[in-house]
C-alpha cells in the first residue's frame, strides 16, 4: 500500500511541477492562464494529498514537505478566491505558487533519490555537498518568489479572463 502512495506521489508531482513551470511563464510573462493555475494547484493538491495518505505514528519528511505543500496550495486558493488577486493577495498568491512548486520538486526529488529533504537538514553540522546543493537550490526558489512577487501584475482588463476556480 505504502508503495501505491509513493508512485501516485510521484507521478502527480512530476505532472504538478511541469504545470507549475507553465505557470511562472505565465507569471513572469503577464499571461496568467487560469485553466494552468488551476490545472497546477489541482495536481499539487492531488500529490500531497497522496505523499500524506500512508498513515503512520510519526510524520515521515516526505509527509511533511506534502503538508507545507497543501498549506501553500489554499493560501494561493484563497488568495485568488476570497481577495481576488488585489493588493497583497497578489504577492501571497505568487510567493504561494513559488512555494508549492518549490515543494512539489523536492519531494518529486526526495521520492527519487530517497535522501532528506532541506527541511529535515541540521545547519549546524559540517555539510556535505548534497546538502549545500539543496541550501542552494532553496536559496534560488527564494530569489524566484521575491522576482514573481514583485513581476506578478494583473491588469484590471485581465482579471475578468482569470475567472474563476471553476473553469476547468
Amino acid at each position: 500500500m505504502l508503495n501505491f502512495f509513493g508512485l501516485m506521489n510521484l507521478a502527480i508531482g512530476i505532472l504538478a511541477a511541469i504545470a507549475g513551470v507553465v505557470v511562472f511563464r505565465g507569471v513572469f510573462r503577464r499571461s496568467l492562464s487560469a485553466a494552468s493555475a488551476v490545472r497546477f494547484l489541482k495536481w499539487s493538491l492531488f500529490a500531497g494529498v497522496a505523499g500524506l495518505m500512508p498513515l503512520s505514528r510519526h510524520l515521515a519528511p516526505l509527509q511533511q514537505i506534502c503538508m507545507v505543500s497543501v498549506y501553500c496550495s489554499g493560501a494561493a486558493i484563497v488568495a485568488w478566491l476570497k481577495f481576488g488577486l488585489v493588493g497583497r493577495s497578489r504577492s501571497i498568491f505568487a510567493l504561494s505558487l513559488t512555494s508549492v512548486l518549490y515543494f512539489d520538486i523536492v519531494s518529486v526529488f526526495t521520492q527519487l533519490f530517497r535522501t532528506p529533504s532541506l527541511s529535515t537538514m541540521r545547519l549546524m553540522q559540517p555539510q556535505p555537498f548534497f546538502q549545500f546543493v539543496q541550501f542552494l537550490f532553496a536559496a534560488a526558489f527564494i530569489v524566484l518568489g521575491v522576482l514573481a512577487m514583485r513581476k506578478f501584475r494583473i491588469e484590471p482588463d485581465r482579471m475578468s479572463v482569470l475567472g474563476k476556480f471553476r473553469h476547468t
